[in-house]
């Protein structure tokens, strides 16, 4: 239980402490330049304030593996869970959803403590940008809907391999490592489309569905070398299939297996 508070508190410390960052350097790392050198100032608030969200999303996979993995440890406490409720469908659901309303709570209470540090910034250096415009908060809330998708990827791997080592290992392998991957074999097989696998995986995927609202024309035109882009719509569906997929796994590997 300890180590699930932690990989909580981290996804709020790490929003909240790249922000803070920011602020106090008065940069924007994701753009990489001063605030008084980039037009557009619902890019620098935006960006600013979800800068960390990619890094978080780490902590979200390791608190999604951990929420399963941990049932299954040495007291195995999700015996007496079973035993207590035999259907294990909704007990499943109920971890599901306790665990997609952590993430999104703490999520959104540090995006919103970003969102005023970051219009503060913007302020202090002459722009005028409210932090409450529906063009900020609709990219903090797709962010922090993007923690809770990479939160429930993690607990599917928790629920199918009920170890914490090789639970993580093939999260991190899966969400972070076949986007690598496929750019290295792409260039050994001289093949620029096999990059393109990169895509569709869940960290990209969901990193991809918030920073749409920063430029609705980005990704929606094919690139030159035989790779391509998808279209918000596309990588919502994308999105929207991992958490499905996480889910169906999740459901077969609790109902069919032993506890």
């Amino acid at each position: 239980m300890r180590a699930l508070m932690w990989s909580l508190y981290g996804i709020v410390f790490v929003v909240v402490g790249t922000t803070v960052v920011s602020v106090v350097s008065g940069r924007t790392p994701s753009v990489g330049t001063r605030v008084g050198d980039v037009l557009g100032s619902q890019n620098i608030t935006v960006g600013t304030a979800t800068v960390g969200v990619s890094l978080a999303a780490f902590a979200a996979v390791i608190l999604g593996v951990l929420t399963m993995t941990s049932e299954y440890g040495t007291s195995r406490p999700i015996l007496a869970t079973f035993a207590a409720a035999p259907q294990r469908g909704r007990v499943l659901a109920a971890k599901i959803t306790a665990l997609a309303s952590a993430v999104a709570i703490s999520s959104t209470a540090a995006l919103t403590v970003t969102d005023v540090l970051s219009a503060a910034l913007v302020h202090a250096h002459g722009w005028q940008f409210r932090a409450a415009d529906p063009a900020v908060l609709l990219p903090l809330a797709l962010s922090a809907l993007s923690l809770v998708v990479m939160s429930v990827v993690g607990f599917a791997f928790g629920a199918a391999l009920r170890a914490t080592a090789g639970a993580l290992s093939a999260a991190v392998i899966t969400c972070w490592g076949l986007g690598p991957i496929a750019a290295i074999a792409a260039s050994a097989l001289n093949t620029p489309g096999v990059a393109n696998i990169d895509l569709f995986t869940p960290e990209t995927a969901a990193q991809f569905f918030y920073g749409f609202t920063l430029d609705w024309s980005a990704r929606t035109e094919a690139a030159a070398g035989g790779t391509f882009s998808l279209t918000l719509p596309a990588e919502a569906v994308v999105v929207g299939g991992w958490v499905a997929l996480a889910a169906g796994i999740s459901y077969l590997c609790v109902r069919l297996r032993d506890a």
